[in-house]
């Protein structure tokens, strides 16, 4: 008895290893549903372009497959892939979220997508130079005036939507304390500042202010 079980038992256990496998195989694995949050990315924007829109970076995106397929690692790199190369002109475009529009793991598929559409609004892209203002938050000491003060460069180029960087006429530095400042020159590195999120500096924004500092007439030595 013990001679037929393990006579060829290679061959044997081989045997049972393969129809396992193959049961495996024959096994369907269960589809279930999740949500995942997705980023929206763009191709092809003209250069000549910008979107002008306070829409969300991310949209909820509501699965379904196989099980194994839905696990968070293979759902990483989930996004909304969205092709503006037929944008020529500026004004208003709609874009569905579909299969069409949307990298997920093979097998995985979309059952709904909130929100369902994301409109985008193009504008031409526009550059300008702007006057830089340097921001005094500590004025100088009691009996102590400021009677010089420079900012190089004077202007700065902002790039951005047209309609927002119309808007813009100059631009402020970070503060500048000068309570400690009696009687001297000094030079600080700064850095000035967009209020719109939209606009940019062509630059990092970077900035000497240099101010001159004496004491007023009258003052005690």
């Amino acid at each position: 008895m013990i001679r037929l079980i393990t006579h060829n038992w290679k061959y044997k256990a081989g045997s049972v290893v393969l129809a396992g496998l193959l049961w495996l195989g024959l096994v369907e694995e269960p589809e279930l549903s999740t949500s995942v949050l997705a980023p929206i990315q763009y191709k092809n924007l003209p250069k000549d372009m910008e979107i002008n829109s306070d829409v969300s970076d991310k949209v909820h995106l509501e699965v379904r497959g196989p099980s194994s397929k839905l696990s968070p690692a293979m759902l990483a790199d989930s996004s909304v892939l969205l092709d503006l190369d037929g944008v020529k002109r500026a004004g208003d475009r709609t874009y569905p979220i579909d299969a069409a529009t949307l990298v997920l793991p093979t097998g995985v598929q979309l059952e709904r997508s909130v929100p369902a559409q994301v409109r985008l609004h193009f504008e031409r892209r526009l550059y300008k130079e702007v006057l830089v203002q340097a921001r005094i938050r500590q004025r100088p000491d009691q009996g102590f005036e400021v009677v010089a003060q420079v900012v190089e460069p004077s202007r700065l180029r902002v790039v951005g939507p047209e309609s927002r960087v119309m808007r813009i006429e100059r631009v402020e530095t970070d503060p500048i304390d000068l309570d400690r400042l009696a009687g001297a020159v000094e030079t600080f590195a700064v850095h000035a500042y967009l209020l719109d999120p939209q606009v940019r500096f062509e630059g990092d924004g970077s900035v000497k202010v240099r101010v001159e500092v004496r004491k007023t007439a009258g003052s005690p030595r």
